[in-house]
């Protein structure tokens, strides 16, 4: 028994010997490798900090082609800009320019969001720049017709297949003669006017009439695009005209997670046509944010209210 018992605590002993040596080893290794997991992950976030610091100037850059407060107010006396990219930055500009003593403004939803869409708009917007000031075009149609020439000829110099462009307006606000000369790929524009009866019984409901736009983009596609189509309208005094893009109405939100779509759109504009254009802005603003909900942006954002 003794000899039993005395090989039994042997044998223990150097299983217990055995065994503190591997756990000795396995901590090692989980110490080795939780280092190696450690200095992975600063590293990573230190890419991720280079990166998302590249995109943040990025933003910089793609801002100075954005018109400033100054240069938007001196051109529409009455606006407002309602900007919202999903990410830092964007596929969805704006531009404005002055072509004889008239206001020019270009609403432009470029393909994609985020960087590759932000490199499309700066493409979209040298063309525009382009054709005003070096081929010293005037017609929104003509402009339009260059851009398109412009942007498929740089996406052309590629090996690669680029089938990238935009949706956009572009219009010409002519005070003097009270027109509004434009072009639009794709994307409409809203007129919504006031009523031309009021007392103090009763008020007409303010009225929106749709400009419908061509129905082709602009940059290199599969199909051929045609020239686009210069269209003139008249307008008044008092009226609101409004720009956008579809990134507004196609935002999911809401008590059942659907899009928010262009009839609530327009009934919302009609309803704050009348306010303010720094209280429409708000209104605009708060709407989406409370259908969006706990949702995630689907889309750039961009509308732009004008009182003639």
């Amino acid at each position: 028994m003794l000899i039993a018992g005395l090989t039994i605590v042997g044998i223990a002993f150097l299983f217990l010997f055995y065994y503190n040596g591997k756990t000795k080893k396995l901590y090692s290794l989980i110490q080795t490798q939780k280092k190696e997991v450690e200095l992975q992950k600063e590293i990573i976030e230190i890419k991720n900090k280079d990166v998302m610091d590249s995109i943040h100037y990025a933003k910089y850059i793609q801002g100075s082609m954005l018109p400033s407060t100054k240069a938007m107010n001196n051109s529409f006396s009455e606006s407002f800009v309602l900007y919202k990219p999903k990410d830092v930055v964007a596929g969805d500009f704006y531009w404005t320019e002055t072509i004889n003593n008239n206001p020019v403004l270009a609403v432009c939803d470029c393909t994609g969001h985020g960087v590759p869409g932000a490199m499309v708009s700066i493409v979209a917007c040298n063309a525009l720049n382009r054709a005003i000031n070096e081929f010293k075009l005037s017609s929104p149609s003509l402009i339009f017709d260059k851009v398109n020439e412009l942007m498929q000829e740089t996406f052309s110099k590629s090996d690669y297949e680029v089938n990238d462009g935009m949706d956009g307006v572009l219009c010409v606000f002519d005070y003097e003669n009270m027109k509004l000369h434009l072009a639009a790929a794709n994307n409409p524009i809203w007129v919504v006017s006031p009523p031309s009866i009021k007392t103090e019984l009763w008020q007409e409901p303010w009225q929106l009439s749709q400009i419908t736009p061509d129905k082709q983009p602009i940059g290199k596609y599969k199909e051929e695009v045609s020239p686009f189509n210069l269209k003139t309208v008249s307008i008044e005094k008092g009226e609101m005209i409004y720009l956008f893009t579809d990134g507004y109405a196609d935002q999911f939100g809401g008590p059942k997670g659907k899009k928010f779509k262009y009839k609530p759109f327009q009934e919302l504009l009609i309803s704050i046509a009348h306010l303010p254009l720094d209280e429409q802005k708000q209104v605009l603003d708060s709407t989406i944010e409370s259908w969006r909900g706990g949702l995630d942006q689907v889309d750039d954002m961009l509308v732009i209210g004008i009182r003639v």
